[in-house]
């Protein structure tokens, strides 16, 4: 129902888009990693996590690419848990305001230019403060733990209020799945009942005040962005997405791709929705989906000189496809450059992906939403 609504919203704000042909077999090859700067030599590839917050991830790396090739001066990087954070809190209204999950990328932005960015070891030193003196805990990980634990609470209101045992039983749910087995004390539980217990129903708005308090005056860093464009929502062609693709890549620039995830378990030839506009196919077929952002890094040609494109995922550097090529790196930074691998090496702890090669016509039927900096 969520997705829906999403899709719905968007509909109403989306113009028709024209349809126009792109240029058959015209593929430069492209690498944004070995662009001037190397913008993304300075950023790790992010692991998401149990959260579906692939939209922060996204904007974040957007921005800061935008920065660091831009402003040689930048160096903080943009938390993808603080993008999530503010956008949800201080956009004025959105379908899903108090839960980190799901949002259309391209939102963000202007969320991240009115606040600006919280300097990278305030948000450090948040983090720590979250953690209470647990093991080290990436963000994505507490911030799934405290995403589960507000579900739990949420599905058992009617007993939370009266039974502080209840909090417990929410807990041991949460701590007893296989993603977050020894890796969460107690004491977290006691965190959790401190912001639900001020948050008085707005628990994001409270995370946000409590936690991240030292995120404000000197500690935030303005942003003035680029404009920014999307397409593909409405009834953009494959054709058109792809011909916007070359051209962005082709300017040393990345996009964010809204996409169904489902194509990399299925593989080539699959198309979760074929309804136009896109944006409709998503509501009424996203048990076929698996919506999700991530980054297009490059473009090389086919053998039939058709592209494919390099995407930039948010699942870490061990994730792996069986049904595309992927270009990975070496572990150990004495050796350089890039090798092609496929999921067959996965074994090979030496290597780790940062991005696979998807054909831009399996790309282009499974999009919904293509984002740029003009």
């Amino acid at each position: 129902m969520a997705i829906v609504l999403f899709s719905l919203a968007i509909l109403f704000q989306m113009p028709a888009q024209a349809q126009h042909g792109g240029i058959p077999g015209y593929c430069p090859a492209v690498n944004l990693y070995e662009v001037a700067g190397r913008p993304f030599d300075r950023m790790p590839i992010y692991d998401q996590g149990e959260l579906s917050t692939c939209y922060a991830y996204t904007a974040s790396q957007l921005i800061d690419f935008w920065r660091f090739k831009n402003q040689p001066e930048a160096v903080d990087l943009t938390s993808p848990l603080w993008t999530a954070l503010v956008h949800k809190v201080r956009l004025p209204v959105h379908w899903n305001p108090d839960n980190l999950d799901f949002s259309r990328m391209a939102w963000v932005f202007r969320s991240i230019e009115n606040e600006g960015i919280c300097r990278a070891d305030v948000v450090d030193r948040a983090i720590e403060r979250l953690r209470n003196g647990n093991p080290r805990m990436q963000e994505a990980d507490l911030m799934a733990f405290f995403q589960q634990l507000w579900d739990e609470y949420q599905e058992q209101d009617s007993i939370l209020g009266l039974n502080p045992g209840a909090y417990d039983i929410a807990y041991a749910k949460v701590s007893s799945q296989p993603y977050f087995s020894a890796r969460i004390e107690q004491s977290l539980i006691e965190k959790f009942r401190f912001i639900d217990g001020r948050s008085k129903g707005r628990r994001l708005e409270t995370l946000l005040t409590e936690v991240f308090s030292e995120c404000s005056g000197s500690n935030l860093l303005p942003i003035n962005l680029p404009r920014w464009k999307s397409i593909g929502l409405g009834f953009a062609s494959n054709r058109k997405i792809i011909r916007k693709l070359n051209e962005v890549l082709e300017q040393g620039n990345p996009l964010g791709i809204g996409y169904c995830s489902n194509l990399l378990d299925e593989g080539h030839g699959y198309r979760a929705f074929k309804m136009k506009p896109r944006v409709l196919g998503l509501a009424f077929r996203q048990e076929k989906c698996g919506a999700h952002y991530s980054i297009v890094a490059g473009q090389r040609p086919r053998h039939d000189g058709s592209c494919e494109f390099l995407i930039r995922n948010t699942y870490g550097t061990g994730f792996w496809t069986d049904h595309f090529s992927c270009m990975c790196k070496s572990r150990d930074p004495s050796i350089a450059g890039f090798q092609e691998c496929r999921a067959s090496e996965a074994e090979r702890s030496n290597l780790q992906v940062v991005g696979c090669w998807i054909s831009g016509q399996d790309l282009a039927n499974n999009t919904y939403d293509l984002t740029w900096f003009r």
